[in-house]
């Protein structure tokens, strides 16, 4: 089982005003996509007992690139793609679900007698070896500039100080010096190819 921990980045909070009748909303809550983290807990904060719309729909296809590009190929693409819809049972529920690898999205508010109001916790492997899922760019837009510098900053360092450690406590500084160098190089790498954006995909976001 995967010890998980919460990520440096913070969490988000999500509102979305309530419609007034007769103008329904026509804008999704969120749009179809990929969560730029391993995993978050989405924590429902409103009543949406009587909520019409902004319930959580999820692609049930094991690729979750393809997935995304069929939800967003137009209404008769998205026809052929089974889709889960889970609904929070009240206030305080929360879902737990590996966003990276899902496609997921929430439909639009119609109605209701309160904001929809989430609140998202991220949540990373304690492994500092385990894939890396961060993206840079999606924390720069969504995160305020004065912030996006030092959140992602904290997260990188932590997983070069887990390597480290590693390299540190099992001795490897004496063996092969190749092993020593592979583990460095990716360290350093990983945010390299970040940065100049080889690992961003179209759809996905913090």
């Amino acid at each position: 089982m995967t010890r998980l921990r919460p990520r440096e980045i913070i969490g988000s909070l999500t509102w979305k005003p309530t419609p007034q009748p007769p103008h329904p909303s026509q804008k999704p809550v969120d749009i179809w996509h990929l969560d730029s983290v391993p995993y978050v807990m989405v924590i429902l904060l409103s009543d949406a007992s009587d909520m019409v719309g902004g319930s959580l729909e999820v692609a049930r296809l094991a690729d979750a690139s393809d997935a995304l590009r069929r939800v967003q190929g137009g209404k008769a693409s998205l026809s052929s793609v089974p889709i889960n819809t889970v609904r929070y049972p009240g206030p305080g529920w929360a879902i737990f679900m590996q966003g990276s690898k899902m496609c997921h999205g929430v439909t639009p508010v119609e109605s209701a007698k309160e904001p929809r109001l989430t609140l998202v916790q991220s949540l990373q492997s304690c492994n500092p070896f385990a894939e890396n899922l961060t993206r840079y760019r999606l924390t720069k837009v969504q995160d305020p500039s004065d912030a996006a510098k030092g959140e992602i900053g904290r997260h990188y360092a932590w997983r070069a100080a887990g390597k480290l450690d590693y390299l540190i406590k099992n001795g490897l500084f004496t063996e092969d010096g190749e092993d020593v160098i592979e583990i460095l190089n990716e360290a350093i790498e990983v945010r390299s190819r970040e940065e100049r954006g080889e690992e961003q995909s179209e759809g996905e976001r913090c």
